[in-house]
């Protein structure tokens, strides 16, 4: 009975698993098969594989009426998982081609061509190595945005340099950098391909030797190829209890807010401003100076009586339009 309910339940899940399954198929099949959709369609696809996962093993485990039944569950098993292995190297090699595509165009693009070969071991974080590679040895001469720079340097083909890297959001410090003279040219975009990367035995000539701290924490280096932000914001600056956390596109729907005991973050759309009286913005200046007047009393009136408020002051409005009644022992 339990095998039947565990059954009952992973079939929406194969359901939705082929439906993923044959949406990527269609999409790599294209002439122009849309990046993002694969994905981030295959990642939805790994999900729903480990759920069948945790399924499966439950229902193999169960007790069957025949080895027959056994391996006919055992069958179905294992057709999805050869399913998930197909599709993902399908989409791997899509991807490899696509990247080889974009270094042969790049290397079209700038007009070089290849001069000779070289042969590495490249040492990789944690210590581990990789087997010798062959790699084309390009020429290709780099030059600053406003050309007033150039050096011809030697690279290396690697199909595949380094993940998707994210460029300069929105933010505060836009404004900052633009004080100081400081100009970038992929602010807001979306996660970039690198396909050209200058290694420290060329970068330290490049450096002219200028740097500003920004006030969120971002630090911005001057090259002669351009400038450079790099570093982790801050989540405070020196004079705001307030941080914000614009997203890819640019709009901010998450803020870090600092009080005296904790930090707490919050969606914007929670954050509110304090509610004052309508009724006192209109002459704000002249009400406080005349509140203060009226409240400063000494220390033997505040032992033997309670401050009062105005009459004026008995019924007030906040912004959201709520009425807020004074008792009326705070009242003259």
């Amino acid at each position: 009975m339990e095998m039947e309910v565990l059954i009952q339940r992973r079939k929406p899940i194969r359901a939705s698993f082929t439906r993923i399954y044959n949406g990527i198929k269609f999409e790599i099949d294209k002439e122009n098969p849309d990046e993002e959709f694969l994905r981030s369609k295959l990642t939805t696809l790994k999900r729903l594989a480990d759920e069948l996962r945790s399924y499966d093993i439950q229902i193999l485990d169960s007790r069957y009426s025949s080895e027959e039944q056994f391996n006919s569950e055992w069958e179905s098993v294992e057709e999805y998982k050869e399913k998930l292995d197909l599709i993902q190297v399908k989409v791997e090699m899509f991807f490899s081609r696509q990247i080889a595509q974009s270094v042969a165009r790049t290397a079209e693009e700038i007009g070089c061509h290849s001069n000779g070969t070289e042969t590495l071991i490249h040492a990789l974080f944690g210590g581990a190595t990789t087997k010798r590679e062959t790699h084309k040895r390009y020429e290709v001469s780099l030059s600053s945005l406003y050309g007033n720079y150039s050096r011809r340097l030697n690279l290396l083909e690697q199909l595949k340099i380094c993940g998707p890297v994210t460029s300069l959001q929105p933010g505060p410090w836009i404004e900052e950098m633009k004080q100081k003279g400081i100009t970038v040219s992929d602010v807001g975009r979306k996660d970039l391909k690198i396909e050209i990367l200058i290694g420290a035995d060329v970068a330290g000539a490049l450096l002219t030797g200028k740097v500003h701290k920004l006030e969120n924490g971002l630090v911005a280096v001057e090259s002669l190829l351009g400038w450079t932000v790099m570093g982790r914001i801050n989540y405070y600056s020196s004079k705001s209890n307030v941080s914000i956390y614009p997203g890819k596109d640019g709009n901010i729907r998450v803020v870090r807010v600092k009080t005296a005991s904790e930090e707490l973050v919050r969606p914007i759309k929670k954050i509110f401003p304090l509610e004052i009286p309508s009724s006192m913005e209109s002459d704000e200046k002249n009400e406080t100076a005349t509140l203060e007047k009226e409240n400063i009393i000494s220390e033997s009136q505040m032992n033997n009586s309670v401050p009062k408020l105005s009459q004026k002051f008995r019924t007030i409005v906040t912004r959201s339009g709520r009425q807020i009644k004074l008792p009326s022992k705070f009242i003259t």
